[in-house]
């Protein structure tokens, strides 16, 4: 009687002490851009170049950099801002945050070539 009892408590020991261990996965810490894509004034899907911490494209000179919404994908988890329509007359700055909260920050500069758009 006494081993069943013993038996008994360990048991429910062993179950309370696996039920109030806490979730130790560690939140993920990516925090990068993977693709940065825009249309240009000829309706031509644009993929720009990421390297590091900057993000450029060259599109055609009909393109209307005042008003671009770009589609970007970012590391799983992670977020980006603004997520709205942006003035890239001049270079505009990024936030990525990674699900630790750490961040990194990204300047996207697009320029407009000499060559007109195209279909």
């Amino acid at each position: 009687m006494k081993n069943r009892l013993f038996l008994a408590v360990l048991l429910a020991a062993a179950v309370l002490s696996g039920a109030c261990k806490k979730n130790d996965t560690p939140l993920s810490s990516e925090k990068a851009i993977i693709t940065f894509t825009v249309t240009d004034g000829g309706g031509n899907s644009v993929s720009c170049n990421v390297s590091g911490t900057t993000v450029s494209a060259v599109l055609c000179k009909g393109t209307n950099l005042a008003g671009l919404t770009p589609v970007i994908t970012v590391s799983p988890k992670a977020t980006f801002t603004p997520l709205d329509a942006k003035d890239f007359t001049l270079p505009v700055t990024c936030t990525v945050t990674a699900e630790d909260g750490s961040t990194a920050t990204y300047t996207v500069t697009l320029t407009k070539s000499t060559t007109a758009c195209s279909n």
